[in-house]
């Protein structure tokens, strides 16, 4: 009776780590610093990797999604000041950004592109999408058609 106790209590902690654990990678791998993506409870932006993670959301299956900018984020650090520089979200006509993005008056910085082709900035197209309230400053973007 005795080893069946300690059997079950083993397995009962072995599934409260594991369940543990998955927690804990889903919250530092969350794509967003929270929200549902609607445009009662958008999803919140916080970081150059929550910014990064709005290229996931283009194309047209996507104009219901949306986003607002919870603060400041500098661009001007590696990777994203690095060789060629930010990637635009929405770099194609194909993959434009149909959502709609609130920069909720905060600022971009430090944004660094250096292609010589294509449409270059923060967002490349934009098909039935918004931004709005968003400041942009200290940017270095060379490109070109």
């Amino acid at each position: 009776m005795c080893k069946i106790q300690n059997k079950n209590q083993s397995l009962t902690m072995r599934f409260l780590i594991i369940s543990l654990m998955m927690t804990f990678i889903g919250i530092c791998f969350a794509d967003f610093d929270g929200g549902q993506g609607t445009e009662a409870d958008p999803w919140q932006v916080a970081t150059a990797e929550h910014l990064d993670n709005v290229r996931d959301y283009v194309g047209s299956t996507h104009n219901n999604k949306y986003f607002v900018q919870t603060a400041d984020i500098n661009l001007g650090t590696a990777p994203w000041n690095t060789g060629a520089g930010w990637t635009p979200i929405g770099p194609a006509q194909a993959t434009a950004f149909y959502g709609h993005y609130d920069g909720d008056g905060h600022t971009i910085s430090g944004l660094f592109i250096d292609r010589t082709a294509g449409q270059q900035g923060l967002f490349g197209y934009i098909e039935n999408g918004t931004v709005e309230n968003l400041n942009i400053i200290d940017a270095d973007i060379t490109g070109g058609w």
